[in-house]
């Protein structure tokens, strides 16, 4: 990718802090649940529960995904694949519109969805070469993204991370490698430090009174330090 194109600036810009936080506030919770649902269910054996823990898993996270987005004050879209099936939770973030889906392992790419590959090809404009140096600039759900979660490779009950991918426009491949939630996250918390920090230094000082000896009352003039 070109680098004048920094999608995890545009994250920073756009994506909710709140947004963020709470997404790897709950994934945690989210796997171990679904796990000890499906494992724990009297009348599913192993190999059933392994088959649908990743559906349960994906509706428990969905609802949540769906609910977080909302409660920030996103719109959500609700899509169902041409060919039929589940319908797929979509965020819209300013410049992004996001869904969520399981991988196998960090950065690896989803699994094949003409629902993903029909919104994929919003990212045709990625691939210029000077993107972000020509007058038209990215509009508002003009990228579409992944949201990635993966569980550890050996214990699908713990979480292990989740990421921003942007597919291209064929939906075969990243354009660029997918961006950790957690360095969205602290990038975003010292950005907002760095904010408060320039606030503290343009504020005015407060003016220091100097008090007169000998228990006199004290004066009505600023003290002159200098």
């Amino acid at each position: 990718m070109n680098q004048n194109l920094d999608i995890s600036e545009l994250l920073i810009q756009d994506v909710p802090p709140a947004l963020i936080r709470q997404i790897l506030d709950i994934l945690p919770g989210i796997y171990q649940d679904a796990y000890d649902e499906v494992h724990g269910h009297p009348k599913l054996g192993e190999p059933e529960a392994k088959s649908v823990l990743g559906y349960l898993r994906r509706g428990f996270f969905e609802s949540q995904y769906r609910n977080l987005a909302i409660g920030c004050g996103l719109r959500v879209d609700m899509h169902t694949p041409p060919s039929g099936g589940c319908e797929h939770v979509q965020v819209i973030c300013g410049r992004f519109r996001l869904i969520a889906c399981h991988v196998q392992s960090p950065g690896a790419f989803p699994q094949h969805s003409d629902c993903r590959e029909q919104y994929a090809g919003v990212n045709e404009h990625i691939a210029q070469t000077d993107w972000l140096a020509k007058p038209s600039q990215p509009g508002e759900q003009s990228i579409f993204g992944v949201l990635t979660h993966t569980a550890e490779r050996h214990d699908q009950r713990q979480f292990r991370c989740a990421q921003i991918g942007i597919p291209d426009p064929e939906f075969d491949k990243w354009v660029d490698k997918p961006v950790e939630l957690l360095d969205l996250r602290d990038k975003q918390m010292r950005a907002y430090q760095a904010q408060e920090d320039l606030q503290g230094r343009n504020q005015d000082p407060m003016p220091k009174w100097k008090k007169r000896q000998n228990g006199d009352q004290e004066s009505d003039q600023p003290r002159d330090d200098t």
